[in-house]
């Protein structure tokens, strides 16, 4: 295919681009309203050395705090963190449910904690988020070492969650793009295939054109043959 080919399916085919671009712009606002809306509120933990504690001990300490954190982020999903939450808030849910709505992220090369809750009420998830970060805090230390009664190691909230004004969804207008080039991409190859099936037609009928265009055999021919060929039979018994 040239250039002009590449025109010629362009000219011929544009009803295909438009209503594919069409049919995939509205596709995709279907699909972005079908989107399920959820709301996600996330509190900050920091993990530190308790105050008091022996200088020479801090190293070994942040060591221990360091591989302990992913422990810690396991367990906030567990239900020695989540069942007091449950209670305290009188959340109709089950553990495994509320587990499944909270997520704990502890970045590379940090002492922070991030936990996140996830559910399609923002006022749920902002809730829900500090009274995890808050049972997690009152675990982890309990269960830290000690020395003289007290906690090794602190736990404490360094950022309050906050009330979601807009869902974690994809917007509304990439989803309109996204079919549109999709819709756009499907009216082009139908264009191509018309454009082939035309084609490919007009070199068959250009090959039968030729012998469409020879004259019939017609029974005046064959009187015509019969005629010849019995001349040339007196021919023959004339000279003998």
């Amino acid at each position: 295919m040239n250039l002009t080919d590449y025109l010629k399916v362009l000219r011929g085919g544009w009803v295909f681009l438009l209503i594919g671009a069409l049919l995939g712009a509205i596709a995709g606002w279907g699909l972005s309203a079908l989107q399920p809306r959820n709301y996600t509120s996330t509190t900050g933990l920091y993990i530190s050395v308790a105050d008091g504690t022996d200088p020479t001990s801090v190293f070994q300490l942040g060591e221990y705090m360091r591989a302990q954190m992913v422990s810690y982020s396991e367990l906030a999903e567990r239900s020695v963190v989540l069942e007091p939450v449950i209670e305290e808030l009188n959340l109709d849910v089950t553990v495994e449910e509320l587990a499944g709505m909270t997520t704990v992220e502890v970045p590379a090369e940090s002492y922070i904690m991030d936990v996140e809750v996830e559910s399609d009420d923002p006022h749920f998830s902002s809730a829900v988020s500090e009274a995890v970060a808050e049972s997690l805090e009152t675990q982890v230390e309990g269960t830290a070492p000690s020395f003289q009664d007290q906690a090794l190691i602190d736990l404490s909230i360094v950022q309050k969650p906050e009330v979601a004004e807009s869902p974690d969804t994809v917007p509304w207008a990439l989803w309109v793009g996204a079919g549109a080039v999709i819709g756009l991409i499907v009216g082009l190859l139908l264009a191509f295939l018309r454009w082939s099936l035309g084609n490919g037609q007009g070199r068959v009928d250009a090959v039968k054109a030729p012998e469409d265009s020879a004259e019939p055999w017609s029974e005046s021919d064959s009187d015509s043959t019969h005629v010849f060929e019995a001349a040339d039979s007196r021919g023959r018994r004339t000279r003998r």
